[in-house]
């Protein structure tokens, strides 16, 4: 399995994943309510939701590692749970904590894994070398960093070569450096046939490398498309220093810009999308009336802002 290499040139167009009016209890509390989700086959997929809107819980049930109510699951074009034995060669996943015997060196586990699923044993090699673990491989499972267990899960996912690749986000503490390594990796894999179906709680974290989003609050559905159109969703907060920003607000306002608030010398405007050319526009309007901006910063929205905003408009 290199990467570059289609795994999967002849994967069909049908959904890797679609989920139907799911739903997932913990006694009195609703975990997934009546969820609709469906995930395009090839491309990367991010389920976004803020901490606790049911994400992992999903994900979990996806994998077969807890059983819903109610609803209809296809993986892979296979009705789950019922086909779930014969699907999940099929599908790597990396899901709560990885299940590996602990005195047992991480190559030793990734060999009886590879023997119960019939891996040539070059897999394991590639998929070590891919994830740089191979300096830890004769090290016992139980000695290692829990972001470096993280990476042999991963590991053991992708040596199966899989068609669909299941993942929950990360832990707040793994290193940048690693995370955007293998954000690399996911991202060729995609490419060449692979579906990877990715959770996180920020947006701003899938942007630039994630196609497309579905976004779940409380177990349900806000929205879902391509990540560009749902970051279209988003107004930032731009806020400029201007001379006499009273003369600004007019300039702005008859140029279809949206003024949230203004002082005597600043400005706070609504800017959709994260598009750099609406703030060069602003510059560009305000200079050629001869107003001349000092100071400008950009706020982000939060999830739950983004969340709040398109179910008040609507888009749920």
């Amino acid at each position: 399995m290199r990467i570059g290499t289609s795994a999967h040139p002849g994967r069909q167009s049908s959904p890797a994943v679609v989920v139907e009016g799911l739903t997932k209890r913990y006694g009195p509390r609703t975990a997934v309510d009546g969820l609709d989700l469906t995930v395009p086959t090839g491309g990367i997929h991010a389920l976004l939701g803020p901490h606790g809107a049911g994400k992992t819980t999903v994900l979990r049930i996806l994998v077969g590692l807890t059983r819903p109510q109610r609803g209809s699951i296809t993986l892979l074009g296979e009705d789950v749970p019922r086909h779930l034995p014969r699907v999940m060669p099929r599908v790597g996943a990396v899901v709560g904590r990885p299940g590996f015997h602990p005195h047992v060196s991480v190559r030793r586990n990734l060999d009886v894994l590879a023997i119960g699923l019939g891996i040539a044993r070059r897999r394991i090699d590639e998929s070590l070398d891919l994830l740089d673990l191979t300096g830890v491989q004769h090290e016992a499972f139980r000695t290692l960093g829990g972001e470096t267990r993280q990476r042999v899960a991963l590991c053991a996912a992708l040596m199966k070569a899989p068609e669909l690749l299941i993942l929950d986000e990360p832990p707040e503490t793994a290193d940048p450096q690693r995370v955007a390594e293998i954000r690399t990796i996911l991202t060729h894999l995609a490419a060449n046939g692979t579906s990877v179906l990715v959770s996180s709680h920020r947006i701003d974290d899938v942007q630039g490398w994630a196609d497309t989003a579905s976004i779940i609050d409380h177990g349900r559905l806000v929205i879902q498309g391509t990540v560009a159109e749902i970051i279209q969703e988003r107004s930032h907060r731009v806020t400029i220093g201007v001379r006499d920003a009273a003369r600004a607000e007019r300039i702005l306002t008859e140029h279809d810009f949206r003024i949230r608030s203004r002082t005597t010398t600043e400005l706070v405007i609504s800017v959709p999308g994260a598009d750099p050319a609406e703030t060069a526009r602003i510059t560009a309007l305000l200079a050629r009336e001869g107003l001349y901006i000092h100071q400008m910063t950009t706020q982000s929205p939060s999830l739950e802002d983004t969340i709040v905003k398109l179910s008040r408009s609507g888009a749920a």
